[in-house]
């Protein structure tokens, strides 16, 4: 008997979606002029935009605000799945030293 691989799903705010949903959702980041203020989160990962219309973004994860980061050039590079997969797996002393 062969068995299927379940499809890989998340769950954030009570609603069930693909990992792949989640990631396009998260890179909404760069396709705007956020006020300041602007939250994106799943999980424990939120992205809190620090500067009104611009891209500075507070990363706070595990409870702890650890770095700001510039996302719209990762996000056109390609390069943004790979840094949320990366904060995710990330342990808090790790974020902390900024090491993830």
């Amino acid at each position: 008997m062969m068995r299927r691989k379940p499809s890989a799903k998340v769950a954030s705010a009570g609603v069930t979606r693909t990992k792949q949903a989640v990631e396009d959702e998260l890179e909404r980041i760069g396709n705007g002029n956020w006020a300041i203020g602007t939250a994106f989160y799943y999980r424990d990962l939120c992205f809190i935009n620090q500067v009104d219309g611009g891209d500075e973004w507070l990363t706070i994860r595990h409870g702890i605000a650890f770095e700001s980061m510039t996302l719209e050039p990762r996000i056109e590079e390609g390069k943004f799945a790979r840094l949320i997969r990366r904060l995710l797996a990330a342990t808090k002393a790790q974020c902390q030293a900024l090491t993830y």
